[in-house]
């Protein structure tokens, strides 16, 4: 039965999968490895890799999840501006003409 949960196995993910996971871009992934925001890679193979239930584990702790992409914001400020340039462009607000 699916849950919208995302399921992760034994493998280990590198740092292109976990854009692909994230959404985001390999700044963001450096910037918030450099603030802890990001777990600590599980090892380095030469580079960075995280196991798959690292990253579970810290997914199911994200509180910011964007509710129309599921890219994944680690402020509720991160994710409001995220959905105002993203996805509110071209609506006009309520009661404006």
């Amino acid at each position: 039965m699916a849950t919208g949960r995302v399921v992760l196995d034994g493998r280990r993910l590198g740092r292109g999968a976990v854009l692909t996971l994230t959404g985001w871009t390999s700044a963001t992934l450096t910037r918030h490895r450099r603030t802890g925001r990001f777990p600590t890679a599980d090892g380095y193979d030469p580079t960075a890799w995280w196991w798959h239930s690292t990253l579970a584990h810290w997914l199911d702790q994200q509180e910011h999840v964007c509710p129309e992409c599921h890219r994944i914001l680690v402020t509720a400020g991160g994710l409001r501006a995220h959905t105002t340039r993203m996805h509110n462009s071209g609506r006009k607000s309520a009661g404006r003409r």
